[in-house]
C-alpha cells in the first residue's frame, strides 16, 4: 500500500526530474512535438533520504496522547461538533472533484496545539464518518518529541498486520486495532514482529 507521504516524496523527484530539453528561443527552431519525458526511477535508498529529512519535531508524546484519546472518544461517539470544546472550530474543505463520493473537514485551530490538523473524511449518500488523520498540518510527517512512553501501547492498540513498504528499506505500515476502530501508523521497520514501534510518523484511523 502506497502511503501518501511515499506520493508526496515520489512528487517531489518528478518534479526534480522533468526539464525541457531543447529551448526554441536558442536554436529559432519551432518546436511541434512534446519532449518525451524519461521514466523516473527512485532508489529505497533515495526515497529514505528523503522521506527521513522531511520528518519534523511536533508536540510531546503526552499531549499527542491526550488529543488521540480525545479524538478516538469522539470517533466512537460519532460526535464530531461544529464547535467542539477541545478541538475547536470545525471547517468544511471544498474540492473541484464533484464526483468524489466524499466530503472532508478539518479542524485546525485547536487552542493550545498549534500546527495540528484533526482531518475527518465522509461519505456524501450517508455522511457516514469514514476516516480521520491526525497530522502536524499538511501532508507532512512528524516525530512526537520526548520519547519517554509507547503512545501506541498506551492507547491499547494491537497489532495485526505489520508490511515492509517496497519503496522503502527502513519503513513499515502498522495497521492496528483497537477492538472497534482501525488503525495505520507508518514507522521504522521493527526487528520484533510482535512489538508496536516507540517512534512512528503517521497516525490514520478507519471506522470502516
Amino acid at each position: 500500500m502506497v502511503t501518501k507521504h511515499a506520493l508526496l516524496i515520489l512528487c517531489f523527484f518528478a518534479l526534480m526530474g522533468c526539464h525541457e530539453k531543447d529551448n526554441p528561443a536558442e536554436n529559432h527552431q519551432k518546436i511541434n512535438i512534446i519532449p518525451k519525458i524519461e521514466k523516473l526511477v527512485v532508489t529505497n535508498d533515495e526515497y529514505d533520504k528523503e522521506y527521513f529529512g522531511s520528518l519534523r519535531d511536533w508536540i510531546s508524546e503526552n499531549d499527542f496522547l491526550k488529543i488521540s484519546e480525545y479524538v478516538i472518544k469522539k470517533a466512537k461517539e460519532n460526535n464530531f461538533q461544529d464547535i467542539d470544546p477541545v478541538l475547536g472550530k470545525k471547517e468544511k474543505m471544498y474540492s473541484k472533484d464533484f464526483s468524489d463520493p466524499y466530503m472532508s473537514y478539518h479542524y485546525i485551530n485547536i487552542p493550545n496545539l498549534p500546527q495540528t490538523e484533526v482531518y475527518l473524511k465522509y461519505k456524501k449518500d450517508n455522511n457516514k464518518l469514514t476516516y480521520i488523520s491526525l497530522s502536524s498540518g499538511g501532508p507532512v510527517s512528524f516525530i512526537l518529541k520526548n520519547s519517554d512512553i509507547n503512545v501506541l501501547n498506551e492507547l491499547k492498540l494491537k497489532l495485526l498486520k505489520k508490511e515492509k513498504l517496497s519503496s522503502s528499506n527502513q519503513l513499515a505500515e502498522y495497521q492496528l486495532s483497537d477492538g472497534t476502530l482501525k488503525y495505520q501508523v507508518v514507522a521504522k521497520n521493527t526487528l520484533d514482529d510482535t512489538s508496536l514501534p516507540k517512534e512512528f510518523y503517521s497516525f490514520d484511523i478507519y471506522i470502516e
